[in-house]
């Protein structure tokens, strides 16, 4: 077995003891990969396998049915702006499209610039 293999198998060991066996794949062309959890910073991703290829794809945050946690992990969005969104949404229903966000106090023109190709109206 050549020896980039062997440190291919205990890098996957390595892994796999640290953060158990979600995020870890091995692709048929041997390359491993290994992701960690996302932070509430990071922008949510989603994995999509397509063969042997794997592709990270961004995951929009429906507005209209996100709950705090979730608008949380927009950039930008700390825990008050989120709970302004939520009351907004519940006093004045559901956003008919996404500009709408601009009325929320706390969401200026700069923020939602920053985070309008994370969200979704649905």
């Amino acid at each position: 077995m050549k020896l980039k293999h062997l440190f291919a198998i205990l890098f996957v060991l390595v892994t796999v003891s640290i953060f158990g066996t979600a995020g870890v794949s091995v692709a048929a062309d041997k390359e491993v990969k290994a992701s960690v959890p996302a932070t509430a910073a990071q922008q949510p991703e989603a994995k999509v396998s397509v063969g042997a290829a794997e592709k990270a794809v961004p995951v929009k945050v429906n507005i209209n049915t996100a709950g705090v946690a979730d608008l949380q992990k927009l950039k930008g969005i700390g825990s008050k702006t989120a709970e302004e969104i939520v009351r907004y949404r519940e006093a004045s229903g559901p956003f008919q499209k996404a500009e709408d966000l601009k009325k929320v106090k706390g969401v200026g023109d700069k923020k939602y610039e920053g985070i309008k190709d994370q969200i979704a109206v649905e």
